[in-house]
């Protein structure tokens, strides 16, 4: 993205956005350019990256050699800047209203930042670390100002994992108590299923509970396992069996194909977990109850331990997919796939460098707009793009990363060291073995 973009941001943006709002109003004061005003937010604004004053060399076989800078005082690490207390971050309490209906037509509340665990596939879990929370009392006084200011009649909770909240107990029986009773209902987008188990009777007519989520990621407890993701098949079963009890009416479950060691076995796995899953419900009413599974194709992601892991090929994932259709004919397990296609491009440009850009401008002239809707998406474009730049799609995506090989992204500071990330993706291989 540098040929696009003038400043990155890296981490938390409230204080970063503060100082460099200030450094552009006193350069504009002064009558500096925009060249100067980007190099001296690059110098002195903590957690900016100006890409443009770094140069890249390449190795002959097409790897990163190095990145230097190409001005005085500039760092060679872009620190991750990183609230303290996420008190310090402004609740939003008095929104604009549309005036037309929106998708979201509730009042939101960050109640959590980062998230507890510690998922080697996940970049948003590691990248947001330490974690941060608001106190009950701040909550419930945002919520309350946000619901007048609004009229909104749903006020949403949201953190990567909402019931990891350390008071999450307290909190939702101090909002039932508030809001209950004026036909406010509270929205739990981001539950654990093993740690949620204890409040399930509390969301009883309280809580809108059209359908619950379970982020299972994989079908066999061993990749679960290996890949951090640290809950089990019976802590499932037990959640749904409850929610099925509690007037839930479908359980959506995510997966990812495509994990390193993954087998046919770990594929199977998948919809006999679904299965298991929908039977929990013949013990509630005689009835199996219908799961939605919704399946992602793995994209090795930066700043995570699988940022040296390959990307499966199409053919394995069409393979995935259509074992999957055909486990769960005639069931009430439905299966939805992300587009393989789009997946990939997904992850060129995730792990790609500063030459992938070249594919992007080529994709957006060639006429790509909306990729992320099917009914715009064009891959014939991407590969069009692919073709006229040279670009080979298979060095960013379906290669993996030596352990040694100095990385595009290597010069941000995530929060964790590469150290870190390359012992994390050691102990994942020893755990799949």
């Amino acid at each position: 993205m540098v040929p696009f973009i003038d400043l990155f941001c890296v981490g938390d943006g409230e204080q970063t956005l503060s100082a460099l709002i200030e450094l552009v109003r006193e350069a504009k004061r002064s009558g500096v350019g925009r060249d100067e005003i980007i190099l001296q937010a690059g110098r002195t604004v903590p957690g900016v990256y100006a890409p443009r004053f770094y140069r890249p060399a390449y190795n002959i076989d097409g790897t990163l050699a190095g990145l230097e800078p190409t001005s005085d005082n500039l760092p060679r690490r872009i620190s991750r800047a990183c609230l303290p207390n996420l008190s310090d971050s402004p609740a939003i309490s008095a929104p604009l209203v549309p005036l037309s209906e929106a998708v979201h037509d509730r009042v939101t509340i960050e109640i959590m930042r980062g998230c507890p665990h510690g998922c080697r596939f996940c970049q948003a879990g590691g990248t947001r670390k330490p974690v941060r929370w608001r106190s009950v009392e701040e909550i419930l006084d945002t919520a309350g100002r946000a619901v007048a200011a609004t009229g909104y009649r749903e006020i949403s909770l949201l953190s990567l994992s909402t019931s990891d909240y350390p008071h999450f107990s307290e909190l939702i029986d101090r909002l039932n108590a508030e809001f209950v009773s004026r036909n406010i209902s509270i929205s739990l987008p981001s539950l654990r299923v093993d740690s949620q188990l204890a409040v399930i009777p509390k969301l009883t007519s309280k809580v809108r509970k059209s359908g619950l989520t379970i982020a299972a990621e994989a079908g066999s407890e061993r990749l679960r396992r290996a890949i951090g993701k640290d809950i089990t098949d019976e802590a499932m079963l037990a959640g749904v069996r409850a929610a099925w009890s509690a007037g839930f009416r479908s359980v959506k479950v995510y997966f990812l194909a495509g994990l390193p060691g993954e087998t046919d076995a770990d594929i199977d796995a998948i919809f006999d977990l679904c299965r298991r899953l929908s039977d929990t419900r013949k013990e509630v009413n005689g009835r199996r109850g219908n799961i939605n599974a919704a399946v992602s194709w793995l994209v090795p992601r930066p700043h995570t331990p699988m940022q040296f892991s390959a990307m499966r090929d199409a053919d394995y994932f069409w393979s995935v997919r259509n074992r999957l259709r055909d486990l769960s004919r005639r069931t009430p397990v439905q299966f939805k796939f992300h587009r393989i296609e789009r997946s990939i491009i997904e992850t060129v440009i995730a792990r790609g460098d500063r030459r992938v850009s070249a594919v992007i401008e080529a994709a957006w002239r060639n006429g790509a707009r909306f990729d992320a809707w099917n009914e715009y998406f064009d891959y014939e474009k991407w590969q069009a793009a692919f073709d006229e730049t040279g670009i080979n799609p298979d060095f960013y995506a379906h290669r993996e990363r030596p352990v040694e090989e100095l990385l595009p992204w290597d010069h941000i500071d995530s929060g964790r060291s590469r150290e870190t990330l390359q012992l994390e993706y050691e102990r994942m291989l020893k755990a799949i073995i």
